[in-house]
């Protein structure tokens, strides 16, 4: 016995007159349905590594300017830029925050249902990772590290008893993003370079 599946594409040109307006439509998504739309763009454009514990979405240069808004909002779920190449963007999501975006996404019990039958198809494997992951317990972080505005940042207790919080990148175009990102949020962070076995590493404090 064999089965056939008979798959229709849906044409939605009537609904949405431009992608303009899919964008104002998805930047206008309340937080509770936003993870939805992020779910479907990561089915489409995205991956998710469970041995990694992360979620890439990829983003020509040409949808920057006009995914904007839906960006900042990728943002605040987590997403950071990982690589930038000539033609796309990646952005990254990891870690206990990756965990926390797969059960959002999958939260509602419509859409877990629909993925779990995408599930049964033999080349599925992106929606049953994603399955796996929302599956996963995240691990907090440990008492010597702590987030600031989405930065992972570790305490250190200087010699006179102050306590200082630091966070080292390798490159000194992300360690000044790191650094502006902090200030964006309030926070009176400085740069310096540190340099051990004759490498450098920026560090922000």
């Amino acid at each position: 016995m064999s089965t056939m599946w008979h798959l229709m594409a849906l044409d939605h040109k009537g609904v949405f007159k431009d992608k303009s307006e899919v964008v104002e439509v998805a930047s206008g998504l309340s937080d509770e349905e936003f993870p939805m739309f992020v779910l479907y763009a990561i089915l489409g454009d995205g991956d998710v590594n469970i041995k990694k514990k992360r979620i890439r979405l990829i983003m020509g240069h040409s949808k920057l300017e006009l995914w904007n808004n839906i960006i900042e909002r990728l943002k605040n779920l987590g997403f950071r830029i990982d690589s930038d190449y000539e033609h796309a963007v990646v952005y990254i999501v990891k870690s206990s925050k990756a965990i926390e975006l797969a059960k959002k996404m999958l939260g509602d019990s419509a859409i877990k249902t629909l993925v779990k039958d995408l599930v049964q198809l033999p080349d599925a494997e992106k929606p049953r990772r994603l399955i796996e992951l929302s599956g996963m317990e995240p691990r907090p972080l440990g008492r010597s590290s702590i987030e600031v505005a989405g930065v992972s940042m570790n305490v250190h207790v200087n010699n006179n008893g102050t306590v200082e919080l630091r966070t080292w990148r390798k490159d000194y175009g992300e360690a000044k993003a790191v650094q502006e990102m902090l200030r964006d949020a309030g926070y009176d962070a400085g740069l310096s370079r540190q340099r051990a076995n004759s490498r450098s590493t920026w560090a922000c404090t």
